[in-house]
């Protein structure tokens, strides 16, 4: 379990990282997105219809008792956050298509997965399940925030972006 001063050192590096990857971007890089939403489709039915239905399969077929089952159903119902945005930073794909990703799917995760949970654990007596709308509010501004911050140098600046971007993957480095 980490504390609260790693916690906070996280959060710093995230920001950094976030920031970084910001200053790489430009709005017609989200206008792109936006214009051909066929990768942000292909995501939600992947991150909301096939990692699901694969979790509560494998449940079945390793026969998990209930608690791991849920467990299990739940990870498969939750949305990736940033480190996929990290991995697509460094793998040079495309950046604003993954944090267009984990903002649109953290969004409908408010509504998915407690339907999804509901549905897939529907066998097991007792079920409660809250929606955790603190850790979605801070993922979205953990994500939108700096993101913003680092478009803002970028068209301000080049060179400020440039150093920003390296600053950015290096805390990106220090957060794996």
């Amino acid at each position: 379990m980490i504390g609260g001063v790693e916690k906070a050192l996280l959060a710093v590096l995230l920001l950094v990282l976030m920031t970084g990857m910001g200053a790489t971007l430009t709005p017609k890089s989200f206008r792109d997105v936006a214009t051909q939403p066929k990768g942000v489709l292909i995501g939600l039915l992947s991150q909301f219809g096939w990692m699901p239905l694969i979790a509560f399969g494998l449940a079945q077929v390793f026969g998990l008792n209930p608690a791991l089952a849920i467990g299990l159903i739940i990870v498969g119902c939750t949305p990736g956050g940033t480190t996929s945005n990290l991995f697509a930073y460094y793998s040079r794909a495309d950046v604003a298509l993954s944090i267009s990703m984990t903002v649109v799917s953290t969004i409908v995760a408010v509504v998915a997965m407690p339907l999804l949970v509901a549905f897939y654990a529907s066998s097991v007596d007792g079920l409660a399940f809250d929606v955790p709308l603190g850790s979605i509010a801070t993922t979205l501004v953990l994500v939108l925030v700096p993101v913003g911050v680092g478009m803002g140098i970028r068209a301000k600046s080049e060179t400020a972006a440039k150093r920003a971007e390296k600053l950015g993957s290096w805390a990106g480095v220090a957060v794996l």
